[in-house]
């Protein structure tokens, strides 16, 4: 397992969100390269951030954003009947045209479904 962690910083009293957008995108990475070399990565934002704090030791000023699990995927035949449910069941993604939007919050760019 892996602790995304990003430092929580302010400049002039104005907090900056670039920590965060970093860790983000350093995660991002994480997970193409696992894939590229035949593992899996999951992502996880459900995760107790004051129990990782402590167990890990974390400082105050820095915020734990997710946790990812590198490694092998085994069968689902491996997983309890509701676990196997869920994780052979079609993924489902909200459409682009709720998601991206052009000009005004609400208004779907015009190239997406």
């Amino acid at each position: 397992m892996i602790a995304a962690v990003a430092e929580e910083r302010a400049e002039n009293g104005v907090p900056q969100h670039g920590p965060a957008y970093d860790t983000g995108l350093s995660v991002a990475q994480l997970v193409l390269q696992a894939h590229a070399l035949g593992l899996h990565a999951h992502q996880m934002s459900g995760f107790d951030a004051d129990a990782l704090h402590a167990s890990l030791g974390v400082p105050e000023g820095f915020r734990p954003l997710s946790v990812v699990a590198v490694g092998a995927l085994a069968p689902a035949d491996l997983l309890p009947p509701t676990l196997r449910e869920r994780e052979t069941a079609v993924r489902e993604r909200r459409p682009g045209a709720e998601t991206f939007f052009a000009h005004t919050w609400g208004t779907p760019l015009p190239v997406l479904p």
